[in-house]
């Protein structure tokens, strides 16, 4: 780790390497411009060090804004007495040029000089008359945005100094320089916000990243390294802030604390509270800047977030109403704006001495929530209830807390409502749905269905009945894993040619996911195509986008277009970072993760559904910390032993219910991985085939096959492969075929066909899976002689295995283990070599310590080794003390 008082000098390469070759080669000076904090010192002081380097003699000089105001005293400790005889200016110009180079002509002189707008005229004028004698060579730094008296304009209009202009960093500098600082570990919502509130500048990344280490609000758990909470401002920031403030006039200060309370402030609402002499001349000077380009109607942000971060933080609580209430004034004279931001009025409202309304207050909470803005919906909509808003604020807030991961909280709210919402019923009377297990299920209460239309309660009141209830209950259908069902229910309500989306757009989320899932691929892709087409017809909101997406995500994966899906989930997690909304990144890096695991891509699966457990809360909205858990410990499990681990990995939670039977099937299926890991092959694959019967029970044929296929990698598919062939009929795409002839090649052991299959995997993206194809067609090309195709297997498995980040699955394993010996003989010597005793082994394969030691005795005697040590040598188990048998 750096330190980070000196944060190392990252990203600025070539403008370095081009200052120092005009200062060395060129005889040219460079002024280097900037807004405050982007590196302009810095750069200078590298520069100078440079030229030094070079055998230059060096002069550094530091203007400010006091030494302005006194003729040469930038220039004070050059200046020997002057004799009393002598004109004051002209010998002062005389004894600095003898100072300065004076003193060795063969040596050229480069003069650095530190804000150089801050000259006095005597001082600039001096400068430029040595400068124009060429006696010294100029490296400066200038703010933007200042005004500069004529001799400093005159250096780079005559030609004797470039003017560089310092942009702030990219964000993939910040990247770089934040984890040369804390280390290559960093969460990348961490990394998100970082740069947003960095944006660029490394001054405030420095004080940042030490006030966020100081503070103990940015911290390394597990290896990784994020903020604790929210990130917030130190001392430090706090008073760079306040330095910056104390420098502006009343009226700039006044739109800079306004601009700082919204994210992104409406410039008709800024024009009506301020002069608009004083918002130019904040512009101007580089505070203020358009919220983002080419927006009509125009709004403005401050430059830098982390100001306006610091600002709301430090400002005094009534000074910080005042501000808020005459913000809310404002908003409410512009209609318009009234309109578009009502969340952002609303929370005006709520923060300031104005009067607040209920309804204002509810509109503003479902516009929050649609947003993405968990925090705030949950406090607009509490306002809501205490001013009298009645049911439809209860039911938002039992949707918000569902999201937020309060299952206890949100599970009451869903008990209070009233018992209008009971399902719809058949023609013999009988309820569609089990509403007891349905919307309060066994996962501790978690809300499913109860809570999903809440936030567009008031356009679901217009809605029919029938409509409302069957959207309800189409999801509902579906979480139960009934998705010919939930289809059958949408087609008949909503039409088959068009759905309507009159309950917000989630029938055509819920009739996308069902498709998937039943391998109707082209289906679900026209339902997706049509929720997106038809997103004008609901309010605006980022969770039925992020659904939308998810689905999209997983139909891409099963097409066997990984690369797609991977590029998807990336740009939706970075864009859920980018908004700082936890829930909506947990989900997105869960669906990164995922992805990362298919494509054999172990580290980067690991690192990234870390974050996404850290993101999503124990009671998340669908059970995704569940979820996530499990995908965490089979991605451990797949690279289990190939990254040193002296411990297996342990297995999510498993006697907990999840509220999409297709998501608990799943996570049934990462725990087989698990236990393979930890050396009890038998139970993972009697734990492969119950996730198999699972789905074949719930007609969920994706699920199936893949359960299928993971039961032929565990070496036990001999009786698979024709259930596995005849799923490929109701199953769209190349994936789900590829991987019924890869299960039928590894039964037959045919090598030529395990060949095929590795490509056909390959093409689908599927490097790990394709890698353990390959490495089993090498071993059947050298058991028939055929040493060139063996060797063309190598390659191929060298080649697929690079990309897998040290993936380690049963068909990795050394292949002198799989050709020697018994699966049982595997089973038994993995969990010797993993170091269980065989008492243990014993109990845990439900036989005799006899038959355990006698398994041990021919597989020592096939290798022709002596004992448990030399065993773990050649199972690739990570070296650890023998058990005693």
């Amino acid at each position: 780790m750096f330190d980070l008082a000196q944060l190392p000098l990252i990203g600025r390469t070539s403008e370095l390497a081009d200052i120092v070759t005009a200062l060395t080669r060129n005889g040219t000076g460079v002024i280097i411009a900037g807004q405050g904090g982007v590196g302009k010192s810095r750069l200078a002081q590298e520069a100078l060090a440079a030229a030094r380097r070079a055998g230059r003699h060096t002069y550094r000089l530091a203007a400010t804004s006091d030494s302005a105001k006194i003729p040469f005293a930038v220039l004070a400790h050059l200046i020997p007495a002057a004799p009393r005889d002598e004109t004051e200016h002209l010998w002062v110009l005389r004894a600095v040029m003898q100072r300065i180079s004076g003193t060795d002509v063969a040596r050229p002189v480069v003069l650095g000089i530190d804000d150089i707008h801050h000259l006095d005229t005597a001082s600039a004028a001096l400068i430029y008359q040595m400068a124009t004698r060429r006696r010294v060579t100029l490296v400066a730094t200038m703010q933007v945005g200042v005004q500069v008296c004529e001799s400093v304009a005159a250096l780079w209009k005559d030609g004797l100094a470039q003017l560089l202009n310092l942009d702030p960093l990219p964000p993939e500098v910040v990247d770089e320089i934040v984890r040369a600082a804390l280390g290559p570990r960093v969460y990348r919502t961490t990394l998100e916000e970082i740069r947003r509130l960095s944006a660029g500048n490394p001054l405030l990344l420095r004080y940042l990243l030490i006030d966020g280490v100081e503070g103990g609000n940015l911290i390394e758990r597990n290896g990784m390294w994020g903020w604790e909470g929210e990130a917030r401002s130190g001392p430090r920031l706090a008073d760079l802030v306040r330095a910056h403030l104390n420098r502006l006039g009343d009226p700039e200060r006044v739109v800079v604390e306004l601009t700082a309370q919204v994210e992104s402030l409406p410039l008709a609402v800024l024009e009506q509270l301020c002069d608009r002499g004083a918002i130019a001349s904040a512009e101007h000077a580089g505070l203020l800047i358009p919220a983002r380009s080419g927006e009509w109607p125009p709004a403005m942000r401050l430059q830098y977030p982390l100001h306006a971060t610091v600002i709301r933080e430090t400002t005094p609580v009534s000074r910080t109403r005042q501000l808020r209430a005459s913000l809310a004034r404002a908003y409410a004279d512009q209609p318009s704006q009234g309109v578009e931001n009502v969340d952002v009025m609303a929370t005006l409202r709520l923060d300031s001495d104005t009067d607040t309304d209920s309804d204002l207050q509810l509109r503003g909470a479902c516009t929050a929530f649609g947003k993405g803005a968990l925090i705030d919906a949950e406090r607009l909509v509490r306002s809501a209830i205490r001013g009298g808003a009645g049911a439809p604020a209860s039911r938002l807030l039992a949707t918000i807390l569902c999201w937020r991961g309060d299952r206890g909280d949100a599970t009451s709210q869903l008990r209070a409502q009233p018992a209008s919402h009971e399902p719809s019923r058949t023609d013999d009377g009988s309820p569609v749905w089990d509403r007891g297990r349905l919307t309060v299920n066994k996962l501790e209460g978690i809300p499913v269905a109860g809570t999903f239309f809440a936030p567009f309660s008031r356009e679901i009141d217009n809605v029919e009945r029938s409509e409302r209830d069957a959207a309800w209950r189409a999801w509902m259908l579906y979480a139960e894993g009934q998705c010919g069902a939930a289809l059958d229910v949408v087609a008949r309500v909503f039409g088959t040619s068009r759905i309507q989306a009159t309950t917000g757009g989630w029938e055509c989320v819920v009739a996308a996911a069902a498709s998937v899932e039943l391998g109707r691929l082209s289906e679900a892709f026209g339902f997706l195509k049509q929720g997106r087409a038809q997103r004008h017809l609901w309010p605006p909101c980022r969770w039925v986008e992020a659904a939308l997406g998810l689905v999209h995500c997983r139909a891409l994966l099963l097409s066997g277009r990984l690369v797609e899906a991977r590029r998807l989930a990336d740009d939706a997690f970075v864009e859920a970072a980018r908004l700082g909304s936890a829930e909506l990144s947990g989900m997105w890096a869960g669906a990164v993760g995922l992805v990362a695991k298919f494509q054999g891509q172990m580290l980067t699966a690991r690192s990234i559904l870390q974050e996404a457990v850290s993101l999503t809360g124990a009671g998340s909205a669908w059970g995704l910390r569940f979820y996530h858990e499990a995908l965490l410990a089979e991605s451990v499990a797949l690279s289990y032993k190939a990254h040193g681990s002296g411990r297996p990995p342990q297995a999510a939670a498993t006697d907990v219910r999840h509220p999409i039977r297709s998501v608990e099937i799943s996570m049934g299926l990462s725990h087989a991985w698990v236990v393979q890991a930890g050396g009890e092959a038998t139970r993972a694959v009697r734990l492969a085939r119950r996730a198999a019967a699972a789905a074949a029970a719930n007609n969920l044929p994706t699920l199936e096959a893949f359960a299928l296929y993971d039961i032929a990698r565990l070496g036990a598919g001999h009786d698979v492969v024709s259930r596995l062939e005849s799923l490929t009929s109701c199953l769209e795409g190349d994936l789900f075929a590829g991987l019924a002839s890869a299960a039928a090649a590894l039964t037959s052991g045919d090598g030529c066909h395990l060949d095929a299959a590795t490509e056909e995997l390959a093409r689908c993206g599927l490097s790990l899976h394709a890698a353990e194809l390959a490495g089993a067609a090498l071993r059947a090309h050298r058991a028939t002689g055929r040493l060139t195709s063996a060797r063309r297997s190598f390659e191929r498995r060298s080649a697929l295995s690079s990309a897998c980040e040290d993936a380690r699955t049963p068909l990795l394993e050394p292949g002198i283990v799989l050709t020697t010996l018994t699966q049982r003989e595997r089973e038994v010597a993995g969990l010797a070599a993993a170091g269980r005793s065989s008492r243990e082994i014993a109990e845990l394969l439900t036989v005799s310590v006899r038959t355990v030691d006698n398994h041990l005795s021919r597989t020592y005697s096939k290798f022709g080794i002596t004992g448990r040590s030399q065993l773990a040598n050649v199972m690739g188990h990570p070296a650890r003390a023998p058990a005693k048998s």
